[in-house]
């Protein structure tokens, strides 16, 4: 904040200083104006001499002797001479919070263009903030449009001296009457150096931008206000201060300005910028323009006219002529740990870390969570030796990672380091198993024996070894542990024909056994529809035969062969359906029992007894024909017993007998109407047989054949709750049917559905267990449900969950670019099936140049971008984390840019002159040679000129005629460049003749001058050139001066009234006064 209060020396303070800048710019300025066009470095000398008043302890006295040492001899010619030439001084005495004059500065513009319509402008700068001195070169062009706005584009080339930190600018102008706009870009050219402020931390200048307006009001002129933005890029940013940097800072500065008078403005800023960060200023400005008199600026009525565009054409540009500061922390340690450690399980190893550390190490920070758990452990860390005990080795995990980082003396860490743990087993084992037999029937009876045998090295057999049995099908029970003999066994059954595969596991180590083949066992069975018939040759008893395997599957195909122990059959031979079955009938005309029995592959399969009996009158007629068997539904049977003349038998005993349930009621002799009944239930489903014996007599009458159905429990059971949604992940459904006392229904058809996902069936057959199965896989995440339905009754399984699994590539477009190379860089989600991912939170890192998006989202295609641009040569990985993971870029590669490494002059002799550093030769005549070397070259560099002014062979230029405007352009095989501008200077003849100096015909040097439209060198023209290329009479057009004068135009008048010539010999340019009047010249 301002103080309000400030002590009696700090005001005498802001007197002096101020009396101080009036003084010096009233006669100084002038002198920059006059003295510009004539001698440029006069204008520099006085910028510099400037520049150490403002950084001097006692800056009145100093502007003093400024102003007596370099203004008062040159103020008078330079107004004399340049009357006509405009232009504009400013200084500006800076009041911070407590009173300091450091953000004291000066700047000039000086206009070498000027009319009403285009003005071409040049301004200089200095500035002393902070402790940084600043200089500031720049070159603009304003436009005024016939609708009274003025557009105008400047660049400029900053400097702080104290560590050489330099930058360029590009600006944009827009101003009216009361108004100025304008926007600016601060690019840096210096990269990272040792900071001499703050410790342990390079600085850089930092890139930015910002937008400035200024405007007053019309009514009262004298008042105005100003709003700027402010915006800079870098992580540790001094936008505010070394002691206050932040990342990618901004500020905004809202002002108040007072002119009382032209000469004088006194303002008030606030600066407000991220976290609270802000500051206050109080600014006092002189502002002296040249060739306008003293008493029109101390003028109040003309503040007014001063905020018109015409009075303003020449304000100096508004932008930030303070190099602002990015800050980066210094690697101060670091420590390195081998890629790879190798060994032995269970054994020991040492490694030692390499440790580079600028204030000493304190110690190593080991992260051994991953070792710890797999077994292995950390035995002593000394900072020199870190001392390991390896894990077992395991198949699964044959390698861990260690991980740490160095923590020096004053608590600075390094990047965290790592070494990969690669352990091997010990001395492996040999392993083998044997089978007794390679065939067996899958009828769960018949095993088959497999023989483990484990021996070492040595070729002994290795006892107490833990075995694990694995195999694919059947019941195995096996041992668990090699005994004395390093054998173990284990017993194979099968209930499912197949092939199946049996392995032996021990210490991670794996043996297989041949395969063995269960082929599928044959049941069969013959049932009659009935057990009793009349012998009459007409009441048929039906058979069938049903052959399947153990495991439930219908055997066809099978030739059959029937016989019969008492009357008649209706084949003899036949073959098996598709189901399994074969039907006969049986008819007698002879009472008695009779016998069925089916051949197959020789085995005989017998159906239960038969009764034939004689034909008696009696008939049982049923209620219904089918009940529910659930102990409660019955079924009553009435049987009525006649004589042969059709007359009831009243008191008949009669006993009841049935094959499937069981009687609740039943008369034992018939009633009056000769009938007796019976009541009929069960629990187990099927058909039932009920008949009747008629006690005393062997006559037994068959009742019509009534069935029971299941009362069915049904049971669904999932595997498992949760599976990855990738179509291969699976979740095994149970069926499980009971019927009501409990017992499994075997042969029940079901019928599968789901909600989501698909099943690897649609129908099923429940097992003798009463048993079915089916999975569920899915592509598509979400919750399914499960449905089963037997006999029409459904049942459901409990939901269950599919997850996505999602997977990420990242592509870039180039991966070989250039500094400043920008380019867009993709990242593609997808889940298990290939679908996109969208809406998943992006976060990007970069480990070199500059992301322009460090978050985003993925979109309906699961892409998700962002924006790298290059900033250093180097290898450069770009990372993303999402959803849990982070998937990395291919390496990008950023060569170094195209330089010019140095400029040489060619002499006569085509060997090579002077080197002129990184800048083409500002001093040029006809036949001029220098070369161009180049730096960083993608192949060879080819060179084109903007102007046949200058011919190129390869990489050297030969001058023809004047270059001023000409750029060089210097393109790579991967199309870098680099430019170089021809500088001005140009002679339009060199030393080529030997003729008369002060007369004016042909034949002169005047005359021949004058015809190149040039005039006689001076010696001020012929000193520039002669520093600049060196030993002159060694080059194309300069020869004639080995052990010659070259004259000039300057001369100079003795005491005594004698006239001389300026001159130089040569060789080494000495100068001289000749008053001869004919020798070498150049014309300029």
């Amino acid at each position: 904040m301002v103080k309000t209060n400030p002590s009696s020396s700090q005001v005498r303070r802001v007197a002096v200083y101020g009396l101080a800048g009036l003084q010096f710019f009233f006669q100084v300025t002038p002198a920059f104006a006059g003295v510009f066009q004539a001698d440029g470095q006069s204008v520099a000398q006085t910028a510099m001499e400037a520049g150490r008043v403002l950084q001097g302890s006692n800056s009145g006295d100093a502007a003093r002797q400024l102003l007596t040492s370099q203004a008062s001899g040159q103020a008078a010619d330079a107004v004399t001479q340049w009357l006509n030439q405009f232009g504009t001084a400013k200084t500006q005495l800076s009041v911070d919070s407590d009173f300091s004059l450091k953000g004291s500065s000066l700047d000039v513009l000086l206009p070498f263009y000027n009319t009403p319509k285009n003005v071409l402008f040049t301004q200089l700068g200095m500035r002393d903030n902070d402790g940084r001195f600043t200089t500031n070169a720049g070159l603009g062009h304003r436009y005024f449009t016939d609708n009274g706005w003025m557009l105008g584009y400047n660049v400029f080339y900053d400097v702080d001296w104290r560590n050489t930190n330099r930058r360029y600018g590009i600006g944009v102008e827009a101003w009216r009457d009361y108004l100025k706009v304008s926007a600016n870009g601060y690019k840096r050219l210096s990269d990272w150096r040792q900071s001499p402020t703050v410790t342990d931390y390079d600085e850089r200048p930092a890139d930015g931008w910002d937008i400035r307006a200024e405007g007053w009001l019309p009514a009262y002129p004298q008042l105005g206000g100003k709003l700027v933005y402010e915006q800079y890029y870098g992580n540790e940013v001094a936008l505010f201060g070394e002691s206050e940097r932040q990342k990618n800072p901004h500020a905004i500065t809202a002002g108040v300005t007072w002119t009382p008078f032209p000469l004088l403005t006194a303002g008030v800023d606030y600066r407000r910028g991220k976290n609270g960060a802000d500051d206050t200023r109080l600014n006092l400005g002189l502002t002296y323009r040249i060739g306008e008199p003293l008493a029109h600026q101390l003028d109040s009525s003309r503040v007014g006219a001063q905020r018109s565009l015409a009075a303003n054409r020449l304000e100096l540009v508004n932008r930030n002529n303070d190099v602002v500061l990015e800050y980066r922390k210094q690697t101060l340690i670091t420590l390195q740990l081998p890629p790879d450690v190798y060994g032995a399980e269970l054994t020991t190893v040492t490694l030692t870390p390499q440790v580079n550390a600028k204030y000493g190490l304190s110690r190593i920070e080991l992260d051994d969570a991953e070792l710890r758990q797999a077994g292995g452990k950390i035995i002593s860390n000394t900072g020199n030796q870190i001392t390991l005990q390896l894990p077992a080795w395991s198949s699964d995990r044959q390698s861990v990672t260690l991980s740490g980082r160095a923590r020096d003396t004053r608590g600075n860490l390094s990047d965290i380091a790592r070494t990969r743990i690669l352990v091997s087993p010990a001395v492996q084992q040999q392993l083998a198993v044997s089978t007794d037999k390679t065939t067996a029937t899958a009828d769960g009876a018949d095993s088959v024996r497999y023989t483990l045998t484990v021996t070492g090295s040595d070729g002994k057999p290795v006892s107490g070894q833990a075995v694990r049995w694995e195999h694919n099908g059947g019941t195995l029970n096996g041992e668990n542990t090699t005994n004395a003999d390093g054998m173990a066994t284990a017993t194979l059954t099968s209930q499912t024909a197949g092939i199946i595969r049996v392995a032996a596991t021990t210490r991670n180590q794996t043996a297989k056994a041949a395969d063995v083949t269960f082929v599928a066992a044959m049941q069969g069975e013959l049932l009659a529809d009935r057990t009793q018939a009349l012998a009459d040759g007409q009441e048929a008893v039906s058979y069938t035969l049903t052959l399947r395997t153990t495991d439930g599957k219908p055997i066809s195909g099978k030739n059959v062969t029937f016989t019969t122990t008492v009357g008649q059959l209706s084949r003899t031979q036949g073959t098996t359906d598709q189901n399994g079955q074969l039907s006969v009938q049986l008819t007698s005309t002879r009472a008695g029992q009779a016998v069925v029995n089916a051949s197959v592959d020789g085995t005989t399969i017998s159906a239960a007894p038969v009764t034939f009996e004689n034909h008696l009158d009696s008939a049982i007629v049923v209620n219904k024909t089918s009940a529910v068997a659930d102990g409660q539904d019955s079924i009553i049977l009435t049987a009525v017993i006649r004589d042969a003349a059709g007359v009831p038998v009243a008191g008949q005993a009669v006993t009841w007998h049935t094959d499937n349930g069981q009687f609740t009621q039943q008369d034992a002799v018939t009633n009056a109407a000769g009938a007796a009944s019976a009541t009929l239930t069960s629990t187990q489903a099927g058909n039932a047989q009920v008949s009747l014996s008629l006690n005393g007599t062997t006559t037994t009458v068959s009742a019509p054949r009534v069935s029971f159905t299941q009362q069915l429990y049904l049971t669904l059971q999932a595997g498992r709750t949760t599976a990855v949604a990738d179509g291969n992940d699976a979740i095994t459904y149970t069926l499980n049917v009971r019927d009501a006392a409990g017992q499994p229904v075997k042969d029940k058809a079901v019928q599968w559905s789901t909600d989501l996902g698909t099943l690897s069936a649609q129908q099923g057959t429940t097992s003798a267990q009463g048993e079915a199965t089916v999975t569920l896989t899915s592509t598509q995440a979400g919750q399914a449900v499960v449905n089963a339905t037997v006999d029409g009754r459904a049942v459901s399984a409990q939901s269950v969950t599919f997850t996505r699994t999602v997977r990420g590539v990242i592509t870039v477009e180039k991966e070989r670019v250039y500094p400043g190379a920008r380019q867009t860089v993709t990242l593609t989600l997808t889940d298990a099936a290939g679908n996109p991912v969208s809406g998943e939170r992006v976060d990007w890192h970069a480990d070199s140049g500059n992301l322009w998006q460090t978050q985003g989202t993925t979109d309906a295609q699961g892409r998700a971008t962002t924006t790298w641009e290059s900033t250093m040569p180097g290898a450069a990985t770009i990372t993303a984390d999402a959803y849990g993971q982070q998937y990395t870029a291919p390496v990008i590669t950023v060569m170094p840019a195209l330089t010019v490494s140095s400029v040489t002059g060619i002499d006569a002799t085509g060997a090579d002159g002077k080197n002129f550093g990184k800048r083409v030769p500002n001093s040029t005549w006809p036949g001029a040679k220098f070369r161009i070397d180049t730096e960083n070259a993608a192949g060879t560099v080819t060179w084109t000129a903007s102007s046949p002014a200058v011919s190129i062979s390869g990489n050297v230029m030969t001058v023809k005629s004047n270059p001023a405007g000409v750029t060089l352009t210097g393109t790579d095989a991967d199309g870098q460049t680099v430019t170089l501008n021809m500088g001005s200077n140009w002679f339009a003849q060199s030393a080529t003749k030997y003729e008369w100096l002060n007369s004016d015909y042909d034949g002169t040097a005047i005359y021949s001058c004058r015809q190149l439209g040039a005039q006689v060198a001076s010696s001020g023209a012929l000193q520039g050139v002669i520093s600049e290329w060196g030993e002159l009479e060694t080059y194309d057009g300069w020869t004639n001066l080995k052990n010659n004068w070259l004259y000039s135009s300057t001369t100079v008048v003795s005491g005594n009234g004698v006239k001389s010539t300026i001159a130089y010999l040569f060789p080494g340019g000495k100068e001289g006064l000749l008053t001869g009047i004919r020798g070498y010249y150049a014309c300029r």
